[in-house]
């Protein structure tokens, strides 16, 4: 497996990781033009996981400052549990580190027990819970800094 910086021509491999990572989205979420105007934002990173030529997961955050907030993490569902969030993760922070970032911040949902275990055990730590809405649906969200 190789992590790379994603280019345009990612963002259909990009959606198809969207979408089939097992997260809920809304009805009205277009997974495809979400990855493109993620990647046409001049302040996002995005990373992408690839084994031979297939993309299997990726990463994304945003240069605020000196912060670099973490925005999406998604691997295909065969390729869960086997590492790849975790190196992605780790991807994002050394890149994070090279573009001078002092700190990486993120929200996660209080009940992604997987996510949080990873971010806990690369030294993010909870910082405050947040509500959200999205739609008709309310989501608790933990929010979790690591100091670079």
């Amino acid at each position: 497996m190789k992590i790379v910086l994603a280019k345009l021509k990612d963002a259909k491999d990009i959606a198809k990781v969207e979408m089939n990572s097992g997260y809920w989205h809304d009805k009205s979420f277009d997974a495809l033009q979400n990855s493109i105007k993620l990647l046409k934002d001049k302040k996002e990173t995005v990373l992408v996981a690839k084994e031979k030529d297939n993309t299997i997961g990726y990463i994304s955050f945003k240069k605020i400052g000196n912060t670099a907030d973490l925005g999406f993490l998604a691997v295909l569902q065969e390729y869960q549990r086997k590492g790849i969030g975790l190196a992605l993760t780790k991807a994002s922070i050394k890149h994070a580190k090279k573009l001078r970032c002092k700190k990486i911040i993120l929200s996660v949902n209080k009940y992604n027990l997987r996510a949080i275990n990873l971010y806990n055990k690369l030294g993010f730590q909870v910082t405050k819970t947040e509500e959200k809405r999205l739609g008709k649906k309310r989501y608790v969200k933990l929010v979790m800094e690591k100091t670079l």
